[in-house]
């Protein structure tokens, strides 16, 4: 199943993506979180709600009709893995690493699938990533390789964009990866029902017409359940909180001559069974408090 957020005249909703259309839930009767609005598509999951329960829906919408929104809007962590595919090391010629490479975004980074990413004035050498994104779904810690995927609710879709300039001047690569609107996220959640298995999806990223990345997440090095486990030796995951899993090779950085994100462009980050996350690419500028 997939579950979207969005918003219309009435407020912000959920709802299943059926095909082109949207079906409202109606979440009266259940039991969500106080912190519903802030974890979003990670509500149902913490509530604990599955694919086996009947949900309760309204009429059929258009998706094209609707605002699609970041299907987690307020992560209490957005936790990102660097070089965790073999090939992409290489372009990077950094060598495998013997432990996962974690960094994080700020959550003000989020954006909304549709939402432009934003360049920099001070870093002409702006950079793609498309990311499978894990979505968690329950209070986690201590978790082992038996029981890891059981905390995620489902997945998305993400694009670690990157300021290369900023993040390579420094050892620690937050401050190139954290600007406002470089954490682009959806288009909705599959349930972690309707991806089983998150180590057979093809993953790939088009500009333009033309696919710069494309691999499958059989291909990392550290599998998603590993992540969680390593995660979870480490701190409390909570619902509502991403995980972007590391990026495949064929970023622009790595590309001769590079090929840096320009204004105009739009990123079509696709991910087998789940989507495509599309945002356009513009120039400097100011944001507003919505945009951001």
């Amino acid at each position: 199943m997939l579950i979207a957020r969005y918003g219309d005249e009435h407020g912000v909703h959920l709802g299943v993506v059926e095909g082109s259309t949207v079906r409202p839930i109606d979440t009266s009767g259940m039991s969500l979180p106080e912190d519903a609005s802030r974890i979003g598509v990670a509500a149902l999951a913490a509530a604990g709600w599955s694919d086996s329960q009947p949900l309760v829906l309204g009429e059929p919408v258009p998706v094209d009709s609707l605002r699609l929104l970041a299907p987690v809007p307020q992560p209490e962590k957005v936790i990102c893995v660097g070089v965790n595919y073999g090939l992409h090391a290489a372009e990077a010629n950094i060598a495998p690493p013997p432990f996962p490479e974690i960094f994080a975004k700020f959550p003000s980074a989020i954006q909304d699938p549709g939402g432009p990413i934003v360049l920099l004035a001070e870093d002409p050498a702006v950079d793609y990533e498309g990311e499978l994104t894990v979505v968690i779904g329950a209070t986690a810690r201590s978790l082992t390789p038996d029981n890891a995927l059981a905390a995620v609710a489902g997945y998305t879709i993400g694009n670690d964009v990157s300021a290369r300039t900023i993040q390579l001047r420094v050892a620690q690569w937050m401050t190139g990866k954290t600007p406002d609107t470089f954490c682009p996220i959806g288009p909705w959640m599959a349930t972690s029902e309707t991806v089983r298995d998150p180590q057979t999806l093809s993953i790939s990223t088009v500009i333009g017409g033309e696919t710069l990345q494309s691999a499958s997440t059989g291909q990392m090095i550290f599998t998603v359940a590993h992540l969680l486990v390593y995660l979870s030796s480490l701190c409390t995951l909570r619902p509502g909180d991403i995980i972007l899993t590391g990026t495949p090779a064929g970023v622009g950085h790595s590309m001769k001559p590079p090929r840096y994100l320009r204004e105009g462009d739009i990123v079509e980050v696709a991910v087998d069974r789940i989507g495509t996350l599309r945002n356009p690419v513009v120039g400097p500028r100011l944001l507003s408090g919505s945009e951001a």
